[in-house]
Formats: C-alpha cells, sequence, structure tokens
C-alpha cells in the first residue's frame, strides 16, 4: 500500500502514514492529539477514546 494521508481533527495538519490498519492509535505530530484510525479508504481519523478512563471519571462525577 502506498502512503495515505488524511487530516487531523483537532488541528487540520495532514498526516501521512505508510501502511495504515483499523482501529490504529496514533498521535498527531502537529498537536499530538491521540487519534484513531477508522476508515481504510478513504483514510479517516478520529479522535482516540479510552472507554473504561471515561466510564471510570464518569461514574466519580456522579458520586459528587
Amino acid at each position: 500500500m502506498a502512503m495515505v494521508m488524511a487530516s487531523c481533527p483537532d488541528c487540520g495538519q495532514i498526516v501521512e502514514l505508510d501502511e495504515p490498519e483499523e482501529g490504529q492509535m496514533l498521535s498527531c505530530p502537529n498537536c499530538r492529539a491521540r487519534l484513531e484510525v477508522l476508515n481504510l479508504e478513504p483514510l479517516e481519523f478520529d479522535w482516540a477514546y479510552n472507554e473504561p478512563q471515561l466510564l471510570d471519571l464518569w461514574e466519580e462525577m456522579e458520586v459528587c
């Protein structure tokens, strides 16, 4: 597979990947946002979420 590009959803910087895989996690080289590869054709990123951490935070907020 050739080098493919997509823009960071946070800062708009073009990010290039040589052999992307769906679900791959990476950081934007410009803003350091944690990203996840959602689609390969076309290459598409979204913010990477760590659900267990979000659930822990949600539970803490409910207690307060």
